[in-house]
């Protein structure tokens, strides 16, 4: 697996197509961009807590602080790290991939969201891929798979962008529809086929 190629071309072809539709602007990519090998990362911020995010979100934004962003000036910011075992062998140590949502009037709109990949973390309480949500630092929903940016783009659209959701999938109308598998305790397992192409609460996992 050479990870470093797979996520620098996920990104490039992302920014790419997207730009032109004007759904995410102004990336970050230019010049050395994808120069280290090591690490494929924009500008990024650490924000202690809501009343830390709330003060310097501007700032962050206006120093360029981000992969890209969207119109209504939330933006993503990213940083992957890799550990080479070989040429062509080459895989994710470390990653986290943040959504930020627009201040407007001392509010946001929508939760702040960002995942994180540790390889080295792999354990009941602090599992090695995990959601944060919002800005409660004891809150993680463990995943079972790293996503590249451009699936926690799409993710993020799902949940928060409905209309820029529909653009990417190409669909005039996504409709929830429950799987056909019985659930434990239900006629259909609760949960939408398109709900489950990301990070979802498997209840078998704490029986």
């Amino acid at each position: 697996m050479d990870a470093y190629n797979a996520i620098k071309q996920d990104i490039t072809s992302f920014i790419r197509t997207w730009i032109k539709t004007g759904i995410i602007v102004n990336p970050q990519v230019g010049g050395d961009f994808f120069s280290n090998k090591d690490v494929i990362s924009s500008k990024y911020s650490f924000f202690r807590d809501e009343e830390d995010y709330i003060s310097n979100f501007a700032e962050s934004y206006e120093n360029g602080r981000y992969l890209c962003a969207l119109s209504d000036g939330s933006f993503f910011q990213i940083n992957y790290l890799f550990e080479h075992h070989s040429k062509r062998k080459q895989y994710i140590s470390k990653a986290s991939l943040s959504y930020l949502p627009c201040v407007t009037d001392g509010a946001y709109a929508n939760d702040y969201i960002r995942m994180d990949y540790d390889a080295e973390s792999q354990n009941y309480f602090h599992p090695a891929a995990h959601l944060h949500v919002g800005f409660k630092g004891n809150f993680r929903l463990a995943a079972d798979e790293l996503l590249c940016f451009s699936e926690f783009f799409k993710f993020i659209m799902y949940l928060y962008y409905p209309d820029i959701y529909l653009k990417l999938e190409k669909k005039e109308d996504i409709k929830h529809t429950p799987m056909e598998e019985e659930g434990k305790y239900t006629k259909n397992i609760p949960i939408s086929k398109e709900l489950k192409e990301f990070v979802y609460f498997t209840a078998s996992q704490i029986r």
